[in-house]
């Protein structure tokens, strides 16, 4: 089911990483107990622990600004939310922002956690919504988006 639901959108699963055939970043498999889910608009999405989500989505040929004002796009939909903090961090040797926020959905507190990164004309958002008493899963979400690889100049397919 994970290697039939990345073929249907443009990834694929080679060695324990899932390959962007048309834009050429890989990442790593998500460990531990992740399975596949099917989210529109998203390059992966996975469902794991505590009913969590960790995706991967990516946009191209639109109009892009700084990550840390892109990342504030996300959660302006949510109504009962509560930003916590935010920090500059490093995606593959380029500019990401990462930033968590409470929000309140179907009655219960969640934190979404979120990285996001401009490559070229792209903006790629690493997102994590996961229950409050999880820090494993907060830690398991770091090293999923830090395994993220852009192609060196020249490498895209």
């Amino acid at each position: 089911m994970l290697i039939g639901l990345a073929c249907a959108q443009d990834v694929v699963l080679e060695g324990g990483r899932f390959v962007h055939r048309r834009l050429g970043y890989t990442i790593e498999q998500p460990g531990g107990q992740w399975s596949a889910l099917p989210v529109e608009g998203a390059d992966l999405a996975f469902r794991g622990p505590g009913n969590a989500t960790l995706s991967l989505s990516s946009r191209c040929r639109t109009s892009v600004a700084a990550p840390r004002v892109l990342a504030r796009h996300l959660v302006i939909g949510v109504p009962d939310r509560s930003p916590l903090e935010g920090s500059a961090v490093e995606v593959d040797g380029g500019e990401g922002w990462f930033q968590r926020t409470l929000v309140r959905l179907d009655e219960q507190s969640r934190w979404l956690d979120s990285v996001t990164t401009v490559r070229g004309d792209c903006v790629l958002d690493f997102l994590l919504l996961a229950p409050v008493d999880s820090p494993e899963l907060q830690a398991e979400f770091s090293g999923w988006w830090q395994s993220f690889r852009w192609p060196a100049e020249g490498e895209a397919p």
